[in-house]
């Protein structure tokens, strides 16, 4: 055969069917531990629990989703820029917190 197709294999592609339970939560806990929340994401989790905030009352305040806001805290998704306006603009975060994320921009002046 000159085209030998493999399959790509890591920690969530390498299942069996005999494996347990256990050991598919074990996979998926290390798998989320490799991802990295965007630096917002983070601030932005911070800044609701400082205010004592659900992720539901949170995101109506912002005109999002709780699930939106669930991914950005936990680095399933980055910021877009709508959601920096929109937390900027409700005044939770500011030029200094933009900067210390590597997200400001002179359109937020």
């Amino acid at each position: 055969m000159l085209f030998k197709h493999h399959r790509k294999k890591g920690p969530m592609f390498n299942l069996k069917k005999a494996d347990s339970k256990d050991s598919l939560d074990q996979r998926r806990r290390a798998y989320t531990a490799e991802r990295r929340p965007d630096p917002l994401g983070r601030l932005i989790a911070k800044k609701r629990k400082d205010r004592g905030e659900t992720q539901e009352q949170f995101a109506k305040g912002l005109g999002m989703t709780q699930s939106a806001i669930s991914k950005l805290e936990l680095g399933e998704t980055r910021a877009s820029r709508d959601t920096i306006s929109a937390a900027y603009g409700a005044g939770l975060v500011d030029h200094a917190d933009l900067k210390a994320c590597g997200v400001y921009s002179h359109a937020h002046r």
